[in-house]
């Protein structure tokens, strides 16, 4: 259940008349609480040491705040035209000049897809670009609104600030379809360059997903780290401070610079002269730069490194989200083809 701890959830501002026909009837409580979700902040941000000074204060952890986002869980039919660009390539032998034989095609396929449950985010206040990083969530935690204990604490379910994008469903459709339709296509490349779809939706359920947020201020820009509450799956920004980066960079060059000059003084002076000459001094000055700088560098891609966003764990579990495509029409056209030498050159075509 939802932790008592929770502030209100993420919704505010009035509502227009156009999003008061949708009203959240299903939620996922919570499975993970605030605890859990600072405990994850706190590692995700860990050893990541370009990050700014705030992203490590254990007061700005204690900012994470708890809310449910509303969605929209679509089922129903489509029917769609996908044009690719695809292509051919095959080495050619037995001729000096003519390396490779490449083969250009149009491909078009027109499917049908039944999809259950295909879910889109449909907050007017949290961006669905951001809400996809911690998608999906599972559907076997669903329960009625009515009877909860998070019913109380949401209030009226009619503030809830909801509006559908048609652009953003359509393009949720196709990629939900397009993996098995580009399954039918056998050739070395291919690029979708086109799509047609035509919609016909039988249910649309409004429901209320769990999600945890913490939000970073920095200069004028807001950086953000998310939990989905039900599945425990993380998303973060990353923000980078010039400041640290250049500390590191140049504190690096001139301590190990510094005592890579020392060390050679240390050695001329053992089995050389007591004053170098001007041209040796110059040459010890140099040599000394470039170790910095080398030593710098390292640094330098150890600590953009760990700036890296950690890839998400793939999941096997498809029940939350469904679509059987069946391809219907198939058409492979070759436009044209070329024979090239080992420079791309085009010899001749076809």
């Amino acid at each position: 259940m939802m932790n008592q701890e929770n502030p209100d959830p993420v919704h505010s501002g009035p509502v227009s008349e156009s999003s008061v026909q949708y009203r959240p009837e299903m939620l996922i409580p919570f499975a993970y609480s605030r605890k859990d979700a600072i405990e994850a902040c706190r590692e995700y941000y860990k050893n990541r040491w370009l990050l700014p000074g705030i992203l490590k204060k254990e007061s700005h952890y204690e900012e994470m705040q708890g809310g449910f986002v509303p969605y929209f869980l679509y089922s129903g039919t489509a029917e769609a035209e996908i044009t690719y660009d695809a292509q051919d390539t095959q080495e050619v032998s037995g001729d000096k000049k003519i390396k490779k034989q490449i083969r250009d095609y149009e491909v078009r396929r027109r499917a049908t897809a039944e999809y259950y449950r295909l879910q889109l985010d449909a907050s007017k206040d949290v961006p669905e670009a951001f809400m996809h990083n911690i998608e999906p969530f599972k559907y076997k935690d669903l329960v009625p609104i009515e009877g909860t204990e998070e019913e109380a604490q949401l209030g009226d379910l009619s503030e809830f600030r909801i509006e559908e994008d048609p652009v953003i469903k359509k393009r949720r459709i196709i990629d939900a379809l397009s993996p098995s339709v580009k399954k039918t296509i056998s050739h070395n490349y291919v690029q979708e360059t086109k799509e047609e779809l035509t919609i016909q939706e039988e249910k649309t359920e409004c429901v209320l997903f769990p999600m945890w947020v913490l939000i970073t201020k920095r200069w004028r820009r807001y950086y953000h780290f998310a939990m989905n509450g039900q599945t425990g799956k993380i998303y973060g920004d990353l923000p980078f401070s010039h400041l640290r980066a250049y500390g590191a960079f140049l504190g690096t060059v001139l301590g190990v610079g510094g005592a890579v000059y020392g060390f050679l003084r240390l050695m001329f002076l053992m089995f050389g002269t007591k004053h170098p000459t001007e041209n040796s001094n110059m040459i010890l000055v140099l040599i000394a730069l470039f170790g910095g700088m080398y030593a710098s560098t390292k640094l330098m891609n150890f600590l953009f490194s760990q700036m890296k966003k950690p890839k998400a764990p793939s999941t096997e579990d498809t029940r939350y989200e469904s679509c059987k495509v069946k391809v219907t029409f198939k058409d492979d056209k070759l436009l044209r083809k070329q024979f090239v030498d080992s420079r791309n050159t085009v010899i001749r075509e076809e």
